[in-house]
């Protein structure tokens, strides 16, 4: 009986150091992702940034920097559409984004949602007054 219980603390540290070990080495692959995507994004290589933010959204479903990343990619490639879930997802994370509800409020606009485009005119004016970007979106949809 003593032989069955000396292995059992060994094989509960082992279990805890590859849990450990694996919260790190993914914490360092997202991390990879991300400035690897963030280079292209900075380069202007569109495509390969998009499928890096994808990547990194695979493994980390609340990354607000990818989502946003991937809605301004979609925005700046002339697909509103395509960003908007994006950036809702951006709004919902992170609510005070103003740079990120500016663009949804734009996409909004560019699908002739003017009634959402002004909500997020109105919301941005709430939390940034002097926002000069929200100013002429609201005045556009009025």
């Amino acid at each position: 009986m003593q032989t069955l219980r000396d292995p059992v603390p060994k094989i509960i540290t082992l279990l805890l150091v590859a849990v450990i070990l694996s919260g790190c080495f993914a914490a360092a692959k997202k991390s990879r992702i991300l400035e690897r995507a963030d280079r292209y994004f900075k380069a202007g290589e569109y495509d390969k940034a998009k499928i890096e933010y994808l990547n990194l959204l695979r493994l980390d479903n609340q990354n607000v920097t990818a989502f946003q990343q991937v809605g301004f990619i979609w925005f700046e490639q002339g697909v509103p559409l395509r960003a908007i879930p994006f950036l809702l997802r951006v709004r919902e994370l992170a609510p005070q984004n103003v740079a990120a509800r500016a663009k949804l409020a734009l996409g909004f606009m560019a699908v002739a949602q003017l009634t959402e485009a002004r909500k997020e005119a109105v919301s941005i004016l709430q939390q940034d007054p002097g926002n000069s970007d929200a100013l002429v979106l609201l005045a556009d949809t009025s």
